[in-house]
């Protein structure tokens, strides 16, 4: 895979599995040292400027999830994180610091506001990035035991006092507390 080197622009090649592993920046170590070097003077060395989303973007080291990482001295933080700190001010304990533009990487500060757990699902969910699992009803549940048949025959036998919850479970081939929970309503409440 052909590359260019962020810090001289020299074209190079590289595998395509080590730029997904997000390698394949620099052309030489030399480049990455000189690179290293800058950041440390300018922590603003890392940032792009994207004049579409208005978001700055962290270059730097990333996490699994796209959120910039930066060593502070002591320890790996959160690139939005530590930019809030510096450009906004200090983050009050047991706090988030929320991105409105949804971009993990942007540490734009006009772009993100602290906030509590609660306050960055709830933007989530107003967002529409955060789903719900859908619950399936009855026997279009893929772990069903029973079929909506099965479960109208268990309830009325054992509603007329026919056959017991075991009796009935062997029968039917399911563990006893399956029928239980079908006969007391506690699953399969959709079927009449």
């Amino acid at each position: 895979m052909q590359r260019t080197c962020e810090v001289c622009t020299a074209t190079f090649y590289i595998k395509s599995s080590r730029v997904a592993k997000g390698k394949g920046r620099f052309c030489s170590l030399a480049c990455y040292k000189q690179w290293r070097e800058q950041s440390k003077k300018n922590p603003f060395a890392f940032v792009r400027h994207n004049t579409k989303t208005g978001c700055w973007e962290w270059t730097g080291g990333k996490d699994k999830r796209g959120y910039g990482m930066t060593w502070d001295g002591k320890k790996w933080r959160k690139s939005h994180r530590v930019f809030y700190e510096w450009l906004v001010g200090p983050i009050s304990p047991g706090l988030f610091i929320c991105h409105r533009c949804d971009n993990p990487s942007c540490i734009n500060p006009e772009h993100l506001f602290p906030g509590t757990q609660k306050d960055n699902m709830q933007d989530a969910i107003a967002k529409k990035r955060f789903k719900f699992p859908q619950r399936q009803p009855g026997e279009s549940n893929p772990m069903a035991l029973l079929t909506d048949e099965q479960v109208r025959y268990v309830r009325s036998a054992h509603d007329g006092h026919r056959a017991t919850t075991g009796r009935l479970a062997r029968e039917l081939g399911v563990p006893v507390y399956v029928v239980h929970n079908a006969v007391t309503r506690r699953t399969y409440r959709n079927v009449v």
